[in-house]
């Protein structure tokens, strides 16, 4: 009895098993039009395609088209960009099914900086650090890294960004710390460390910590140095003194 319940399921199931299969060839052949070709579109993100340069739809998804000649072009948008990231020529002809795979539509980068900075790509600002930034595939980027210290003084930092390769990266800053020394109109020098150099100068990629500033007068033939003016300066992460 065991014998016979086991060879029954087994049919049972396979006769399921070929039910199954029949009716996913039945719905391929009813999706089947000689009349007209379908073209697959893919893509890793919901983009708008555009058949000479008319709207069809967003993908991913299968289009139902008269045979003929297309300029396919498909548009990344998102809140900061809105860009061409695919275009084809292509030829359907009736009955056809034409699939163009999966299509990348974006590649990551992840821009981090040592102290939280605006991003800006190509002039428009379109987030702070860190973050985890889409970039539509096919296209060239100026990336610019905008820092305010306390002072209110801006600091740059400026990259640029070819998505054409398809692959990911990475942009990592680091702001130095830095103090400027100005003695007007005086000759004088200034003195952090065993470095002396002419004011006005800025002393930069300058160590987190206290640092001993100097202003002095400095006859290098005779060797000799004047202190004029001294403190005691501490620094935190990229911070201008």
């Amino acid at each position: 009895r065991i014998k016979k319940h086991f060879k029954a399921k087994i049919k049972s199931d396979g006769r399921d098993a070929l039910s199954r299969i029949a009716g996913q060839t039945a719905k391929i052949f009813s999706d089947y039009n000689p009349e007209t070709a379908s073209l697959i579109v893919n893509t890793d993100y919901p983009c708008s395609l555009y058949l000479n340069d008319t709207f069809l739809g967003i993908t991913s998804n299968r289009f139902t088209l008269p045979a003929g000649e297309y300029n396919i072009k498909i548009i990344y948008k998102d809140d900061n960009f809105d860009e061409i990231v695919f275009k084809k020529n292509i030829t359907l002809s009736k009955g056809q099914v034409l699939d163009l795979g999966e299509i990348q539509v974006f590649v990551t980068y992840e821009i981090k900086a040592n102290v939280e900075s605006g991003i800006y790509c190509n002039g428009k600002k379109i987030g702070v650090t860190d973050i985890l930034l889409k970039l539509p595939i096919e296209n060239e980027y100026d990336i610019e890294i905008v820092y305010t210290d306390v002072h209110n003084d801006k600091r740059y930092k400026r990259e640029h960004i070819s998505t054409k390769d398809g692959k990911d990266g990475n942009i990592n800053i680091k702001f130095s710390n830095r103090i400027k020394m100005d003695s007007g109109t005086l000759p004088f020098s200034g003195k952090i460390g065993e470095e002396i150099i002419k004011l006005p100068y800025t002393f930069d990629n300058l160590e987190t910590g206290t640092h001993n500033v100097k202003m002095i007068l400095a006859d290098p033939e005779w060797k000799k140095e004047w202190t004029i003016y001294e403190e005691k300066v501490t620094l935190k992460i990229a911070e201008t003194a």
